[in-house]
């Protein structure tokens, strides 16, 4: 578990502390992974630790604290993926090859087509909360201010960015859009903390199937809109039910 900036190490059978790594800059869930049959824990920025002993197999030279980004990455088929900068980079790390207690990914970086300035050319950080999707080949991304990014992972072309329309909350303690896409029943879902959720079509053109709110009004003794906010995580889909976290309460979307 990542507490802080330490990484602890439990025992799971007794609860004792089996290992400490102080100063890790851990900031977002730790991803559990598995490579050439060791298990293992990563940071978000790639540091990679040994999950019987904390031993540290590798640590990515290239996230670094304050790079515009906080979401935990995706390890899929020994792949890591993670943003890099925000929105505007993916690190890719393959570890297909890597053996023993050093491991050596072959790395490469793709650049995703993002506006990072206003329309006064003020630069605009399009920091990013959410982990990314890996499917069939494609990247899909969100960052806080609802834009959408889909990314071929084998040209690393930039197949679409597109405006959700999400009408978000920002202030000092929220984020428009942190919930990761999340992929259910043929479908990409996105939402904001508002309650409304874009459904779309995986695939190099956007395809839009749904757009939907919920609207709950929460009255509230201080001056910030009434509508409900949502929790940052994506929603978490149970056979034909959906399962959304609100400030109030916990929606469940299914058949009657």
């Amino acid at each position: 578990m990542c507490v802080f900036e330490g990484v602890h190490g439990l025992d799971a059978a007794t609860g004792a502390e089996a290992w400490f790594l102080p100063k890790v800059g851990c900031i977002a869930s730790l991803i559990p992974i598995r490579v050439d049959g060791t298990d293992a824990v990563t940071t978000r920025g790639g540091l990679m630790l040994r999950a019987s002993d904390g031993k540290e197999l590798w640590r990515c030279p290239h996230l670094k604290a304050g790079d515009g980004g906080w979401g935990a990455g995706a390890f899929v088929d020994n792949v890591f993926y993670v943003p890099w900068h925000g929105i505007g980079n993916l690190v890719v790390a393959d570890f297909s090859a890597a053996k023993g207690d050093a491991w050596e990914p072959k790395m490469r970086w793709i650049e995703v087509k993002a506006n990072h300035h206003r329309p006064n050319g003020e630069w605009l950080d399009r920091s990013s909360p959410a982990s990314p999707l890996i499917y069939k080949g494609v990247y899909y991304g969100i960052d806080e201010y609802g834009f959408l990014y889909a990314t071929d992972l084998a040209t690393g072309k930039t197949l679409y960015s597109r405006d959700t329309g999400f009408d978000e909350l920002h202030h000092y303690n929220a984020i428009g859009v942190a919930a990761s896409p999340a992929l259910a029943g043929g479908h990409v879902y996105v939402m904001d903390n508002q309650g409304s959720c874009l459904v779309f079509e995986p695939g190099p053109v956007f395809k839009q199937t749904a757009m939907n709110r919920i609207e709950t009004v929460i009255q509230r003794d201080w001056p910030i809109p009434p509508q409900e906010t949502l929790a940052n995580g994506p929603p978490v889909f149970d056979g034909k039910r959906i399962y959304i976290r609100g400030e109030q309460y916990l929606y469940c979307i299914g058949e009657k």
